[in-house]
């Protein structure tokens, strides 16, 4: 992905961005007739109706609050009910529902809610993985935060042309993940691309029951 939008003004985020994204050869103008640019209140996904995924979420993450995480996974009002995922298809999947902007990262409890829509996740493998280094980079990526003030942050799925689906909604299972940070204090960019799949590190030590299939 590659973006332009102004974090600080959600309200207003279709009119502030400049989206140039090449997506699995696709024309770009096709691309973003389709998708939607749901402007949430502590995050932005654009969000594909085909993929039945975000394609990139954009997140300002500011200094730690304390919101009650509340697990209430739903369904986006603002996306037609067929053009997302529902909770059905991750049943039994073996997936979890990995969050692009993090539960932990909402300033305030209707962003906690919003933070639990569909359009905000992706299928993740979830031991060692969206429960393991994953989420080690999301609270890594807080502590920047911490130090800084602020941090920018874009997130999302990286697919390949032989990508599986799960459910009868066909959502797509990415390969790999992708996190870019930006630390304008420093004027610093940081990016990451992590494989789908059970990664083992010190802390974790070894494998876990996760998806046969990855």
């Amino acid at each position: 992905a590659n973006a332009q939008i102004d974090l600080n003004q959600y309200k207003d985020c279709k009119k502030n961005m400049s989206v140039n994204h090449l997506y699995l050869g696709q024309d770009k103008e096709k691309l973003e007739r389709r998708v939607f640019v749901l402007c949430q209140e502590n995050y932005v996904s654009y969000f594909d109706p085909m993929t039945k995924t975000p394609l990139w979420v954009a997140e300002k993450v500011t200094q730690d609050v304390n919101v009650k995480r509340v697990n209430n996974f739903a369904q986006n009002p603002n996306v037609p009910r067929g053009a997302q995922a529902n909770i059905n298809d991750y049943t039994h999947s073996g997936f979890d529902k990995g969050h692009m902007a993090p539960a932990a990262n909402m300033m305030n409890d209707n962003a906690m809610i919003e933070s639990f829509y569909l359009t905000n996740m992706v299928p993740q493998v979830g031991p060692n993985m969206n429960r393991g280094i994953w989420a080690d980079l999301e609270d890594a990526v807080r502590q920047i935060a911490n130090k800084d003030g602020v941090v920018y942050v874009y997130s999302g799925p990286i697919f390949d042309k032989n990508t599986q689906f799960i459910g009868k909604s066909k959502v797509w299972v990415p390969t790999e993940l992708y996190k870019i940070i930006y630390r304008p204090k420093t004027q610093q960019f940081i990016a990451f691309i992590m494989p789908n799949r059970q990664i083992v590190t010190e802390k974790t030590k070894s494998l876990d029951k996760g998806n046969e299939k990855m």
